[in-house]
């Protein structure tokens, strides 16, 4: 089925059954009790005897039934699958939502559950395919969808360079990825015997690597992995706050970007915005300048102007900053608006002075330099805190769009002259749900195949019992969606 309006990745694996003295029944149902009883040496012979002598004949009614059975829940499914979709009011005002049947598998244990990703927005009216002009397709939400890679724990950031995608995650992995095969190119390790902390910011050019962690650290690599072996076993560079150590932001990092010039700028929850000197021989890097932004405030998010020369950076209080890279200088914008909501995502709209604001509420807004009016509001789309901001570059035909994420699990692709959302993806993890774009996909994160435990060592004995499949790591999918056309 193509998967224009909905990525549905599941497996449906054939159930496990035991045959024993009380009929053919699922190894472990949580439905069901135990139906194996202690049972004394007269009736395990009598029960062995049984066994013996009906085994051919049960063999065979068994076979036949799982086949029945088999059948019976493929013609469950393709209805389901093949269903036409309904509508429903939805964010978008008068016009309909497309909204998915829900799609359900049996596990190894006889549970059930599914993991649904669907399209919303404006119903399709047409297949889109290759005939389909970019602009269209983009505008529509029409492309099709697949898995980019899996990683093993949740990704909490990315950033996407050409062909390749950097990922950060909860367990503190650096990874590039193809982003057409979905194959491994090369992971980036701290050399260090602590364990590593969560990245909360990456940077990605296609000539370095830079991730700050919760923790408060920030590490760069070379994007060219040394060898062939495809990996480099410690961080080229480190930001140090002073010649005598310590953390780059107390208490974690929030933010990170490069001016043209550049420098690298980070910002924190303890408030400052830094700007580090210039990578050079020496693995420490200091501070050229730190701005503090007033005390018991959070810097939680952070992008560079149109001209390079400065950075925004918004705050816990819901005030953005504009603070100089030459000067230090900072700045307090005049937004005009009544609401104290903090500012969470930040992005500037090239080719403009136009800086757009997503708030802990869910609302963005539009804000032009050098305008006193209020900002102009978006339409409501996010219900919960806006996640991230990215810009989708235009082209000669397409202008600009705006791509929003949310706690909600929502990620939305918006009309930034009109205010108003084209289509969307719905279903997703919220955590830390990331989407960035290039002319022809549309990447996003957050599809989370199961859930378990953020650290688990398997155990490699065979006298242990079987690994339950509660203790596997949580697996994580990113999702690509081709745009046709060109």
């Amino acid at each position: 089925m193509a998967l224009q309006q909905m990525a549905f990745i599941t497996s449906i694996p054939a159930p496990q059954h035991c045959i024993s003295a009380y009929g053919r029944v699922p190894r472990t149902s949580p439905w069901a009790p135990n139906l194996q009883r202690p049972t004394t040496p007269v009736a395990h012979a009598r029960s062995s005897q049984r066994h013996q002598q009906g085994g051919e004949g049960v063999a065979a009614a068994l076979a036949v039934g799982a086949a029945l059975w088999l059948r019976r829940q493929k013609r469950r499914l393709v209805p389901k699958l093949a269903a036409p979709p309904t509508y429903a009011p939805s964010a978008y005002g008068t016009r309909a939502v497309v909204a998915e049947p829900n799609h359900r598998a049996l596990d190894r244990e006889g549970r059930r559950w599914e993991t649904l990703i669907s399209r919303i927005g404006p119903p399709l009216s047409g297949s889109g395919g290759s005939s389909s002009s970019a602009s269209k397709s983009w505008r529509r939400g029409d492309g099709q969808m697949r898995v980019a890679c899996y990683e093993a724990g949740h990704v909490t950031a990315f950033a996407l360079h050409e062909e390749v995608l950097c990922i950060g995650t909860r367990r503190g992995v650096v990874r590039t990825i193809d982003v057409e095969s979905g194959a491994k190119i090369g992971d980036y390790f701290l050399g260090s015997h602590m364990p590593p902390a969560a990245i909360a910011a990456l940077h990605f050019d296609g000539s370095a690597v830079a991730v700050g962690d919760v923790q408060g650290n920030i590490h760069v690599w070379r994007a060219q992995l040394p060898g062939s072996w495809g990996f480099t076993h410690s961080a080229d560079w480190v930001m140090r706050p002073s010649e005598s150590g310590g953390v780059a932001h107390s208490g974690g990092v929030t933010g990170l970007t490069v001016l043209p010039t550049g420098c690298m700028v980070s910002c924190g929850k303890d408030g400052a915005v830094t700007f580090w000197d210039s990578l050079g021989e020496s693995r420490e890097v200091l501070p050229i300048q730190r701005v503090d932004l007033g005390p018991g405030k959070w810097v939680l998010t952070l992008c560079a102007s149109m001209s390079g020369d400065a950075v925004y950076a918004g705050l816990s209080d819901g005030s953005v900053y504009r603070v100089d890279a030459a000067s230090g200088s900072a700045e307090l914008l005049e937004l005009a608006v009544e609401t104290s909501s903090p500012v969470t995502a930040l992005a500037v709209l090239p080719g403009t002075d136009a800086l757009l604001i997503g708030r802990a509420d869910g609302s963005i807004q539009n804000w032009k330099q050098g305008e006193a009016q209020q900002p102009e509001m978006f339409s409501e789309f996010h219900t919960g805190a806006i996640r991230h901001l990215s810009i989708k570059p235009g082209n000669g035909e397409l202008a600009p769009l705006l791509i929003s994420t949310s706690t909600d699990g929502r990620a939305g692709v918006w009309d930034v002259n009109a205010g108003k959302p084209l289509w969307g993806l719905r279903g997703l993890s919220g955590a830390s749900l990331v989407a960035c774009a290039d002319q022809t996909r549309f990447i996003t994160n957050g599809v989370i195949v199961n859930r378990g435990p953020e650290q688990f060592q398997p155990s490699r004995s065979w006298k242990d019992q079987d690994t339950n499949f509660r203790q596997t790591l949580t697996c994580e999918a990113l999702l690509c969606m081709d745009m046709p056309g060109k």
